[in-house]
């Protein structure tokens, strides 16, 4: 049960905690080297494993500590390396959405009781641009831009511009051509169409 416990808590530790002590290093001076590995100045890592301050060139000095502490760097380098690695490959995806599912998720949130008001209202409002609904200029208006369906399928048999329209759209133009023959049509029939299309 011991042994357990340990392992669990080996799992646990930084990449230098994870390796085995030197067989060549006292327990102090292996606890040293890895101080100095994980970023320790030398008089820290001194006191870390128990000794006075004084004595962190000694230990440092210490036969194979130079070498231990290389070695460790080393591991903690590697150890780092992979993280960045793995990490980048997790933040590279591929783009598997597409403009339907943008629509319709979207529309989802719109018709949702679930959402707050404001999430709903501004689900339609990227609706509404996707759509083209919102009209800027006069301009937007002739290109059929904020159209509803409905206006323009009766457009489309009519050739008449919207009654709401109208006052926007009729202000400065002149006879348009009918949608069907292409000719300028009677100035009584395409009263309010105004469209310069």
């Amino acid at each position: 049960m011991k042994h357990k416990k340990q392992r669990a808590e080996q799992s646990k530790c930084s990449p230098v905690e994870q390796t085995r002590t030197s067989p060549n290093l006292a327990a102090h001076l292996e606890e040293f080297a890895k101080a100095v590995a994980e970023g320790s100045s030398h008089v820290e890592a001194a006191e870390i494993c128990g000794r006075k301050r004084g004595s962190a060139s000694f230990l440092y000095d210490q036969p194979g500590v130079k070498e231990r502490i290389a070695q460790l760097e080393n591991l903690v380098k590697n150890a780092t390396e992979k993280a960045v690695t793995e990490n980048a490959i997790k933040m590279r995806r591929l783009v598997d959405i597409d403009r339907n599912e943008i629509v319709m998720r979207l529309a989802d949130i719109a018709r949702s009781d679930k959402e707050r008001g404001v999430v709903r209202v501004r689900a339609l409002s990227v609706l509404a641009e996707i759509f083209m609904l919102k009209a800027k200029t006069v301009k937007d208006l002739q290109q059929f831009y904020g159209w509803f369906s409905d206006e323009l399928e009766n457009y489309a048999e009519t050739g008449k511009v919207p009654e709401r329209l109208r006052p926007i759209v009729d202000e400065g133009e002149t006879e348009t051509a009918s949608p069907e023959t292409g000719k300028n049509s009677d100035p009584d029939e395409s009263a309010g169409s105004g469209m310069g299309c």
